[in-house]
């Protein structure tokens, strides 16, 4: 499935993208003996992620290439060196940019089509970083559930029961498109102080934020936006998509001239 180009030109893009406001990158190409190009990859040095975790370390990002051990020990290289050359003496990934957007190798699941936001790359990707030295440090999960026998949804419904009577200003309700903006700034809140303890996590700047309600605004659903309060705090959120990539796959990365 190829990703729309539209996209990939956004997020690289400095004039388009506010994550580069507090970030900057090098890109790479691998050419074979007849010019042809056979890899890419990014080199992204995050000031946030640094500064937030206490952690002097680059990423390396939009990694592709075909299967050929020299170019992909060239490309992961010239990453690193480049890094080396900004004083940064560690490198992780891939993200692409960033642990806010796509992120890692895929490593199982080759039968199963990605779904938003997971990447999808083939097998041999973790053989060439591999031979190259580099090492998992992370694992990082999508989760399927079948929702369509009543079980589960009985067993969901006993459990709200049970909290609503410990937490009895307990309040869950849907986004509402009046106050669009509003929740969306709820989101913000909950997802910041939520994750701010984990792994790689680094805020989303009040910038990055304003690009990413302008972005969802076409995509979400408000009634399946779900937003948790308790005597009227929110206190926790859902947020569900339709799986584009299941229309997404078949545009070949282009919405026009007949992908719209």
């Amino acid at each position: 499935m190829s990703p729309l180009i539209s996209d990939a030109e956004r997020i690289l893009s400095e004039n388009k993208n506010p994550f580069w406001m507090h970030a900057k990158k090098q890109l790479f190409l691998a050419y074979d003996d007849n010019n042809n190009v056979i890899g890419r990859i990014a080199a992204i040095i995050d000031y946030n992620y640094i500064t937030f975790q206490n952690d002097k370390c680059g990423f390396f990002g939009f990694f592709e290439c075909y299967d050929d051990d020299e170019a992909a020990g060239s490309l992961l290289s010239a990453a690193e060196n480049w890094l080396k050359e900004q004083n940064i003496d560690k490198m992780i990934g891939p993200m692409n940019p960033s642990t806010n957007d796509e992120c890692g190798f895929l490593s199982e699941g080759f039968d199963i089509p990605p779904s938003l936001m997971m990447v999808y790359t083939p097998r041999y990707y973790l053989r060439l970083v591999e031979q190259y030295g580099l090492k998992k440090i992370k694992e990082l999960y999508a989760y399927d559930m079948d929702v369509s026998e009543d079980s589960r949804i009985n067993r969901l419904e006993r459990v709200v029961a049970a909290v609503k009577k410990k937490l009895p200003t307990l309040e869950i309700r849907t986004m509402q498109e009046s106050s669009f903006e509003k929740d969306l700034k709820i989101v913000k809140s909950i997802y910041n102080r939520a994750w701010e303890k984990n792994w790689g996590f680094v805020p989303w700047s009040d910038e990055e934020f304003t690009d990413l309600a302008s972005k969802l605004k076409i995509l979400i659903i408000p009634q399946m936006v779900i937003i948790a309060e308790v005597a009227g705090s929110p206190v926790g959120m859902l947020i569900s998509v339709p799986d584009y990539n299941y229309v997404l796959k078949k545009l070949n990365g282009r919405l026009f001239p007949f992908g719209i």
